[in-house]
């Protein structure tokens, strides 16, 4: 039992460790950001085994001096929350703009958010409960 609780431990910090690196990589990026309107140009569809069909739009903006920038957001739902044509707010790093994101909140802060419950969990067990 005694090795349970070595990997708990283990496991909750490496979630930690992991929302800690998206949590600096967001405020690094809202540092820094440029704010864009983005036109949905498209709407992907993606599916694993049998699972949910989930959905992420493909953004199309113009950066401040004139680029153009497509992209596709890494941020998808089961829910159909965009449809082509729509314009969406971006933000984007001025030196490089393919580093952008939706602003949108679960699509800055999800993964950090997930990652650090989910790690903050296996933490507590691993010091609540008796093995």
């Amino acid at each position: 039992m005694e090795k349970a609780k070595h990997i708990f431990l283990a496991i909750g910090l490496i979630l930690l460790s992991a929302s800690a690196f998206f949590l600096l990589n967001t405020v690094s990026l809202l540092n820094e950001a440029k704010e864009a309107v983005g036109k949905v140009v498209e709407i992907e569809r993606h599916s694993v085994g049998s699972g949910p069909v989930h959905f992420s739009p493909v953004i199309r903006f113009t950066t401040e001096n004139g680029t153009l920038v497509e992209f596709n957001s890494a941020y998808s739902s089961t829910n159909l929350e965009y449809g082509v044509g729509d314009e969406v707010e971006v933000l984007y790093q001025n030196t490089s703009p393919m580093k952008v994101r939706l602003k949108h909140f679960f699509a800055l802060w999800g993964a950090a958010m997930i990652l650090g419950i989910i790690g903050g969990l296996f933490i507590l067990v691993r010091f609540l409960f008796p093995w």
